[in-house]
């Protein structure tokens, strides 16, 4: 019997192993299971609890920022200004036959504005930070749009930063790179991100199909520094980021008067108002990810009211010179009467500095620019590019190598011209040029209207010295941007210049390989 049991009990112990060890298998599945859950809720909740904080530190940044200007910005109470049309005397330099503003400009008390010609509600943010350009407030939304306006050399800056230059997801409400920074532009754009707690630009999140929206919230106030601005919305709808609804430069009236009638019809409401010539709009840009990355939702206003202060706004926006006998317009006196680009070649087989030690300073484009290149004899309108001659001899050489390998210009050396041609008054001046590949270094030569302006200079996005810029291989972005002497007006003239690559050399056989010299080899690293 005890044979038997030890016999029976033995085949099953090692019947029942199997079953065992698929449990055990199955509980340690379930249980890894488990704690990955376990892991990926606590990782998300962390993500969201970190979002909220964001949320939470920005809003507090902003709501201090909109309490130190204790308020002044919001809703100019236009009712109790006296339209400028009725000063006691009569303005006689206007043409009696030119059509009347569309919009009505009121006089501001000049008391407002600080000793710098600053409203003074914005002059401690300006001192704390001169990017600033403006505030813009569009009430009615539960989280108000009430919001700093910034803005920088390009348009990638303050998506990704706030007021105090701190990085941030909200980034800031930014003004367009391309718009001027103290007087309303014609089409003033102004980006923002639409954040899912509504800050920014979130509350205009189907702003073009929701009627409580754009049938109660359609006024835009935009605050510069000198004037204050109302508008209202003709126009709101949903695109992609490939329709140029963000224009800034108008060839003339009729091609803005058919931008106006373009972005009109793509309104998904008819908010009737009427549009002419001589409208001047804001434009509203943010994301709409219902479209996906590129969908983006537009929101246009036109300019009905302004407030200028001191006849700021409207006298003192011009100011005329004679010229054969012709008037023209040099708007704030940031205009350049004369600019000129030079270039200097190489001899073949030589490159500059950074080439030679084969560094490549970057070319990044700022962005939002309408970058075009054209061939030599096909330059931009306005840019008249001598021809180019054949490589300078060794006694025009344009630069001498000292022995840290840095190139320097020689006294003798032989400067090309780039004329570019007149008039400098566009708001935003763009010109193109090409140059051959032994073009090393250029040279801007200018002189403004006023001789107190503030001139700077960058290509590619970093600082550079007017009397030697250096080329790099493909395209080179020189901007001279002048800003007015009181520090309200500015102008950008951006050169896109094009240097053609190196010819490629072919390489030499061995009964031809060249003597060993001094002359450092062609090592042009971007090729």
């Amino acid at each position: 019997m005890e044979e038997n049991l030890t016999h029976e009990n033995g085949p099953k112990e090692e019947k029942d192993k199997p079953i065992k060890k698929q449990i055990f298998s199955d509980d340690l599945v379930r249980n890894l299971l488990f704690y990955v859950l376990i892991a990926a809720f606590l990782i998300s909740l962390s993500m969201l609890i970190a979002k909220l904080y964001a949320y939470h530190k920005e809003d507090k940044v902003y709501n201090e920022i909109r309490a130190s200007v204790q308020s002044g910005h919001i809703s100019p109470d236009f009712q109790n200004l006296t339209p400028s049309d009725t000063k006691d005397e009569p303005d006689t330099s206007k043409n009696e036959n030119e059509e009347p503003l569309p919009y009505v400009v009121f006089n501001g008390d000049p008391d407002d504005l600080n000793s710098d010609g600053i409203l003074k509600i914005y002059a401690d943010l300006k001192a704390q930070n001169d990017d600033l350009v403006g505030w813009i407030t569009m009430p009615g939304f539960k989280k108000p749009i009430d919001y700093p306006v910034m803005q920088y050399f390009d348009n990638d800056y303050y998506m990704t930063h706030d007021f105090y230059k701190n990085k941030s997801n909200s980034g800031s409400i930014f003004m367009d790179a391309a718009n001027l920074s103290a007087e309303p532009d014609r089409n003033i754009v102004i980006y923002g991100h639409a954040m899912r707690n509504n800050s920014m630009f979130g509350n205009l999140r189907g702003y073009p199909t929701d009627e409580e929206k754009y049938g109660n919230i359609t006024t835009i106030y935009l605050d510069l520094l000198y004037t204050r601005l109302e508008y209202k919305v003709f126009s709101a709808y949903s695109t992609e980021a490939d329709f140029d609804y963000r224009r800034t430069v108008f060839s003339d009236d009729e091609d803005f008067m058919s931008f106006l009638n373009i972005i009109k019809s793509r309104s998904e409401h008819d908010f009737g108002v009427s549009l002419s010539p001589r409208d001047k709009i804001i434009t509203l840009s943010t994301c709409d990810k219902s479209r996906g990355d590129d969908g983006r939702i537009a929101i246009h206003a036109k300019l009905v009211k302004q407030i200028v202060y001191d006849n700021s706004g409207i006298d003192g926006e011009y100011a005329e010179t004679e010229e054969n006998g012709d008037k023209k317009i040099v708007t704030s006196n940031v205009y350049l009467e004369k600019l000129q680009l030079q270039y200097v070649l190489l001899p073949p087989g030589e490159s500059p500095a950074s080439e030679q030690t084969g560094q490549n300073p970057d070319a990044a484009e700022p962005s939002g620019s309408d970058t075009t290149t054209d061939t030599e004899t096909s330059p931009a309108p306005g840019a008249s590019p001598t021809p180019a001659p054949a490589p300078a001899s060794s006694t025009q050489t344009a630069a001498s190598e000292k022995n840290t390998g840095e190139m320097q210009i020689s006294p003798n050396a032989e400067w090309n011209n780039m004329v570019l041609s007149p008039p400098f008054n566009t708001a935003n001046a763009l010109f193109s040029a090409k140059v051959p590949s032994y073009a090393a270094y250029a040279r801007i030569t200018l002189k403004p209207y006023d001789e107190k302006v503030r001139i700077s200079y960058t290509v590619n996005d970093k600082k550079t010295d007017p009397d030697k810029i250096e080329l790099t291989e493909g395209e080179n972005v020189i901007i001279v941007h002048v800003l007015s002497a009181d520090g309200l007006f500015s102008r950008k003239y951006t050169i896109n210049v094009l240097r053609e690559p190196s010819p490629a050399s072919p390489a030499p056989q061995p009964e031809q390989t060249p003597e060993t010299t001094s002359e450092p080899p062609d090592t042009d690293s971007n090729n």
